[in-house]
This record gives C-alpha cells, sequence and structure tokens, in this order.
C-alpha cells in the first residue's frame, strides 16, 4: 500500500526553493518599481508628456469668452501677431443689460510676447483693459486682470478673464475625443506633481507644492463653471488640465543676460604740487 505525503505549505514552499533551478520570484509592493534581473530597482515611468499649443493653428479661428460672449480673433500681422476683441460686458447703470466694448477701435491690437517655455504667452495691450492670454489648443487662457475694466464714458464694466473657445454646438460632436484625451491630462499633472514633492528640498517646498495641487481642482471648477454646457462636452476642464501640465513640465526659463553698466569715467589725475625751495 503506498503512502501518501502530506506536507504543510511552508514545508512546500521551502521544499521547492532547495530544489534545483527553482527560483523565488521577488514580490514587488504596490506603487514600487520591479527590480531588474540584476536586482537594480527600475526608474519610475515619467509622466506623460503634454506639448504646448502652436499659434498658427488658432489663427484668424474666432473664440468667445466661456464659448457665448464677446469675441477674439488671433491675426498674423507685418509686424506679428495681432488680436481682434470686442468685450462682453454689463452697464454700469442697468446691470441686467449687457454692454460691448472695442478696445482697439475696429483695428487690431498688437500682441507682445511674454517670455515662456510653457504655452505661447502674450500680453494685449487692449486700452483701458490690459490681459494677458496663453494659447491652449483652440482657445486661449485670459488671465492678468485683478478686477472688472471699467469704461464710464460707454457705461460698461467688462471682465475678461477665463477659457475662450469654440461654441457649444461646435463641442459637443467631439465629446467622446475629450472625455479620451482627459485621463492623460489629469495623469500627467497628477504625476508630475508627485515628482516635484519628491524632488523637493524640504518640508516648506513640500508644503507649498502640496498646497498648490490641492488648489488646482478648486481653480478649474472656479475657470470651468461658467462655460456654455461644460457639463456636456468637458472642454474647459479639458484645457485647464493640459494648460496646467504644460506650465508644470516647462524647463525653467534662462536667466536674463546681465546687462553691462557702463564703465565709470576714470577720475582725473590730481596736479601735481610744484616743490617748494
Amino acid at each position: 500500500m503506498s503512502r501518501v505525503l502530506i506536507l504543510r505549505p511552508l514545508a512546500f514552499v521551502t521544499l521547492l526553493a532547495l530544489s534545483p533551478g527553482f527560483a523565488i520570484a521577488q514580490i514587488v509592493l504596490p506603487g514600487a518599481s520591479a527590480p531588474t534581473s540584476e536586482g537594480a530597482v527600475q526608474p519610475r515611468p515619467a509622466p506623460p508628456k503634454v506639448k504646448p499649443a502652436i499659434v498658427d493653428q488658432i489663427l484668424s479661428k474666432p473664440i468667445m469668452q466661456n464659448g457665448f460672449r464677446g469675441r477674439m480673433t488671433l491675426t498674423r500681422e507685418k509686424g506679428g501677431f495681432a488680436a481682434r476683441v470686442i468685450l462682453a460686458g454689463e452697464k454700469i447703470s442697468k446691470p441686467n443689460e449687457a454692454c460691448g466694448i472695442d478696445p482697439g477701435g475696429n483695428e487690431p491690437i498688437s500682441l507682445k510676447t511674454v517670455p515662456s517655455t510653457g504655452a505661447p504667452t502674450f500680453d494685449v495691450q487692449a486700452e483701458g483693459c490690459p490681459f494677458t492670454i496663453a494659447v491652449l489648443d483652440d482657445s486661449v487662457m485670459v488671465t492678468g486682470v485683478p478686477q472688472a475694466c471699467v469704461f464710464q464714458s460707454a457705461d460698461c464694466r467688462v471682465d475678461p478673464s477665463g477659457l475662450w473657445g469654440p461654441a457649444p454646438q461646435v463641442l459637443e460632436p467631439r465629446t467622446s475625443d475629450f472625455e479620451k484625451e482627459r485621463p492623460r491630462a489629469d495623469r500627467a499633472v497628477r504625476e508630475t506633481y508627485r515628482e516635484k514633492i519628491v524632488d523637493a528640498g524640504g518640508k516648506a517646498e513640500v508644503k507649498q507644492i502640496a498646497a498648490e495641487q490641492a488648489g488646482f481642482s478648486a481653480a478649474r471648477e472656479m475657470t470651468c463653471r461658467n462655460y456654455a454646457r461644460e457639463v456636456v462636452h468637458g472642454f474647459c476642464a479639458l484645457r485647464f488640465t493640459e494648460w496646467r501640465a504644460v506650465i508644470l513640465q516647462a524647463p525653467p526659463l534662462p536667466p536674463p543676460t546681465p546687462v553691462n553698466p557702463a564703465k565709470p569715467a576714470k577720475p582725473a589725475p590730481k596736479p601735481k604740487t610744484a616743490p617748494t625751495n
């Protein structure tokens, strides 16, 4: 009668480990990098890269603030890029009534390039309401307006801040595309913040980065809640996320070239005193 050998699990594993040609697989904990065959730890994969937009792709395409008010068109003029802008707002005397301002007087406003390694950025020197734009895919983000601009003579108050882009009728047929692109943009922001925290130089810097990351979602919500039919297409949230990713992943700007000050003139030689007898 044959005898059946029964081994406990621990004894079974030990027996296998002692068997010729058997190697125990190394356990990889969640979030850790898998070791190589030589035992070295592989570097963590880099976050997805988000490429900055190209200005030429938005030229001559009209866009609107939050997709439904005002109008902006970027063009290429002899002196560089320019913008034709109609700013929409409310009357000062009757806040429920709409009004519009053409700060360029029906002429294009020259754009001044702002040094940036992220999204192409320009200052728009609109008379009475200067602002800054960051060019994104088929849209621009307007910033640099600390408070609403008031045009007393026109009885109009405007605030151009926020995303300027296509109307919702244009965006809604592309909703499925935006839904596919959004997870990649979210991951780019999340993993880039994680890298910055790992590379931080101390607790103060870690705290600053963590606070910025926590404020990102709130800033996106405040910016995009006014975009027309945002809950349907999600266009603003996608572009805002890509904009932040581009900013986070951009290399630092090179230091400005120091200006050589004029060499001070050499002092005139003191007159020699005549020897006295």
